[in-house]
């Protein structure tokens, strides 16, 4: 409305409009871009000039690249963007990338200011428009992974087109010596997930993988040096790439460990700034490569936090492409991979029993995949087959002198479950002759002291009374974590304390590795606990391990300056404590719920709460709830009644006066929490 009031007539308003556009259309009058034509990966400069001066508050422009290009028309919005980037809204030159070839036939960036994406006769013109040089027939996020064969290595790949996709290797120096083999491809769609946000599409939600190829490269000579080359017939790469064949029983091992990387840095979206640790972690590792032969890269979980946005996985596997296309790169599954206890969904593929995700009453298990529920790692990560082994969920494999299993803790561990069936049974076949080391990874921590996290202490209790006996029976030397966001190692341990010394364990050594390139813990440490042996919460890096011998092995963290922040030897898990050290038993104590108990099969909940839960997850519904409220209404009832009952009784005989309960006591008893230290399976 005008000074009179009077509102203005319809015409006023679109002349106004029209009037805005032609101002925001004029005030942009130059933009450039150094090249049109980009490499995976590569950076472009960016040029623009702008004649206007922005009102206060929008002295800052965002970039949005936009994939692919939309219709020069149709002004984007910042939920269109796959990429932003920022310089001074008058002027500026800017360097951006990396850029991420995702199999679009091209991509635009969009100048904004203020929420505002300003369409001018340049851009429409194409003058922010590229391409990447290869296109669609760009061979990409390529990495290594053993099979069940130590005389052969596998390849995969991901690339928008399939035809007649090959590997390509030979002994290097041996150019007259190529052997090739045909890969098989296969995908996945958004109606692969389990649930929101995995299932929506968008650039910032599913976004079309490609296919995704795998070959394996064998019969290979042992501990010989091979290089490869890969791609299709049509457009195989010119690129070489070298890796180490698999080492035989008995010998000495290098591995690198680490875990919790994402792709953090000035933002979730993009980490080209100086602040993320993850390129520098894994700058770490690969100088390591370069000068010492590394055997294995062990991620415990917490690969990408990609939480159902498709392009996060596209920068995590670009991100480690680098280390993972020269040595084996083998995962276990985080929370952040798989949680997805709101969607229950028969496209699991774990194959849990109803597509439940665990949710026991005492955890804090969630919905942290974000309807992921592991699609995108089950289909990208082919690990090797064992009997009884699920795929990316639970698998073993022989290296040297090392028998590696890997476990999942988002899934049931308990007694009788088909997980720790299977884990007894691998651990018991092994052959201590010729692999004497027996190492267990997972992501959750068994002994961790940060506090003010109860819920996961309790996780990490239950998983003490489901898992430590086993590594006490079998004799498990070492167990590698992540999941907190820090460093910790423990003393050879059983039961809570001490077992023997490093040179002469009678328990297994815990660590917490969560250290390459998630936000940090905030917690701090308890230094009172008796088992912790050195504890680090600033320092992003990798741990990396040497079997030296059959009875020794050096372990050691160094962080992303090159500082070596934490080393012990270890002796090899020979015998266990004498029996005057108690080591936790087997026992299961029974539900306090009456719910059923494990038999040959997992029992999962069926109820399951979409908020609420603590620490990311939380505790489920139950189907007997109505019942149960009702009988517990009808009783307060009944308590209700009685109370009012009394309380005319005493004012009948204190003359109707309240004075009577004056000075009486009462007290109320607090439940100790866990004050035995162990948790009941359905506490």
């Amino acid at each position: 409305m005008d000074r009179l009031g009077r509102k203005p007539s319809i015409a006023a308003v679109i002349l106004l409009g029209l009037s805005m556009v032609s101002r925001e259309a004029a005030a942009t009058t130059v933009f450039s871009m150094s090249t049109s034509l980009v490499p995976h990966g590569g950076y472009v400069n960016l040029t623009w000039k702008v004649t206007r001066t922005f009102s206060k508050g929008k002295s800052v422009a965002q970039i949005l690249l936009v994939c692919p290009t939309v219709s020069s028309k149709v002004a984007p919005t910042v939920s269109d963007a796959t990429d932003i980037f920022e310089g001074p809204a008058q002027g500026a030159t800017i360097t951006v990338g990396p850029l991420l070839n995702m199999r679009d036939v091209s991509c635009t960036f969009h100048y904004s200011v203020g929420g505002l994406v300003y369409l001018d006769q340049n851009a429409a013109k194409g003058q922010w428009t590229f391409q990447f040089e290869r296109g669609q027939r760009q061979a990409m996020q390529e990495h290594l992974s053993l099979t069940s064969k130590l005389t052969e290595m596998r390849l995969t790949w991901v690339s928008a087109l399939s035809h007649s996709p090959i590997v390509t290797y030979r002994p290097v120096g041996t150019q007259g010596n190529n052997k090739t083999v045909q890969a098989i491809f296969s995908t996945y769609t958004n109606n692969s997930m389990c649930g929101p946000e995995a299932t929506k599409t968008g650039p910032n939600n599913f976004i079309n993988p490609g296919y995704i190829h795998t070959a394996v490269m064998g019969p290979l000579a042992a501990a010989t040096d091979y290089e490869y080359s890969f791609g299709d017939a049509i457009s195989q790469t010119n690129n070489w790439t070298t890796f180490h064949s698999p080492l035989q029983s008995s010998s000495s091992v290098n591995v690198v460990v680490f875990g919790d990387m994402g792709t953090w840095g000035t933002s979730i979206i993009s980490d080209n700034g100086k602040d993320s640790p993850v390129p520098k972690v894994l700058k770490k590792v690969q100088d390591l490569i370069s000068s010492t032969r590394v055997d294995l890269i062990t991620h415990v979980g917490d690969l990408a936090y990609a939480d159902g946005m498709g392009k996060i996985w596209e920068r995590f596997f670009w991100r480690i492409e680098g280390v993972a296309n020269q040595v084996p790169y083998h995962p276990v599954i985080g929370n952040h991979e798989y949680g997805h206890v709101s969607s229950p969904s028969p496209n699991d593929p774990s194959n849990v029993p109803g597509g439940q995700s665990y949710n026991p009453p005492w955890g804090n298990y969630g919905d942290e995949s974000s309807g992921e529920c592991a699609v995108p790692v089950y289909q990208r990560f082919n690990m090797p087959n064992s009997t009884g082994s699920n795929s990316v969920f639970w698998y073993s494999h022989h290296l040297g002198n090392v028998h590696f299993t890997y476990i999942s803790t988002e899934h049931d561990l308990s007694p009788g479950s088909t997980q720790y069936q299977w884990l007894d049974s691998d651990l018991a076949a092994v052959d201590s002759s010729a692999q004497p080391w027996k190492v267990v990874v997972g992501h959750r921590p068994i002994y961790n002291s940060q506090t003010n996290w109860t819920s996961e202490t309790k996780v990490g209790k239950a998983l003490q009374q489901r898992l430590e006996p086993l590594f006490l029976k079998h004799k498990v030397s070492v167990y590698f974590a992540g999941h907190y966001h820090s460093y910790q190692r423990s003393c050879p341990v059983a039961g809570n304390k001490c077992a023997g010394t490093e040179m002469k364990p009678h328990g297994t050594v815990h660590f917490t590795v969560g250290t390459a390139g998630a936000k940090f813990s905030s917690s701090p440490y308890d230094e009172t606990v008796g088992w912790s042996r050195k504890t680090l919460l600033l320092n992003y890096g990798y741990l990396a391990f040497q079997t030296v011998s059959s009875t020794t092995m050096k372990l050691a963290f160094t962080d992303i300056d090159g500082v070596q922040k934490d080393s012990v030897t270890l002796g090899r898990f020979l015998e266990l404590e004498p029996t005057t050290v108690p080591i936790p038993t087997t026992t299961v104590p029974t539900p306090a719920t009456n719910l059923p108990t494990h038999a040959t099969e997992p029992t999962y909940k069926t109820d399951f709460p979409t908020k609420g839960h603590e620490g990311g997850g939380g505790g489920g519904g139950s189907s007997a709830a109505p019942i149960v409220g009702g009988v517990l209404g009808g009783i307060l009832l009944i308590a209700l009644m009685i109370a009012i009952w009394k309380r005319r009784e005493i004012r009948q005989r204190c003359g109707n006066s309240t004075d009577g309960l004056r000075g009486m006591k009462f007290t109320r008893q607090e439940d100790e929490d866990d004050k035995d230290g162990l948790i009941n399976d359905e506490a």
